[in-house]
C-alpha cells in the first residue's frame, strides 16, 4: 500500500513536525518521519479482494482499516 498505518490499530496515524504517531489510546508507536506518506513496509498477512476481483496482499494494519471500509469484497488471512 502506498501509505503507512499503525500495525496494531490501522488507519490511526497523525504527523506533525516530521514525526508520525498512532493516535489510538495507549499506543506509543511513533516514527521519526512522515509515515503517512511512506509506502507500507509491514509484512503481508492478508489477501484483500475488492468487489471487482482485484487482489492485493496487505498487512494487519491495512486489514483492520479495510474491514471498516470495504464494501462488496473480502479479506482473508494468508
Amino acid at each position: 500500500m502506498p501509505w503507512g498505518v499503525c500495525p496494531e490499530h490501522g488507519n490511526t496515524l497523525f504527523s506533525s513536525g516530521g514525526v508520525t504517531a498512532c493516535k489510538s489510546a495507549g499506543c506509543r508507536r511513533a516514527w521519526g518521519y512522515n509515515e503517512t506518506n511512506t509506502p507500507c513496509a509491514e509484512p503481508a498477512t492478508h489477501r484483500l479482494t475488492d468487489a471487482d476481483g482485484v487482489e492485493a496482499l496487505i498487512c494487519d494494519g491495512h486489514a483492520i482499516d479495510a474491514r471498516n471500509r470495504l464494501i462488496g469484497g473480502r479479506i482473508e488471512p494468508l
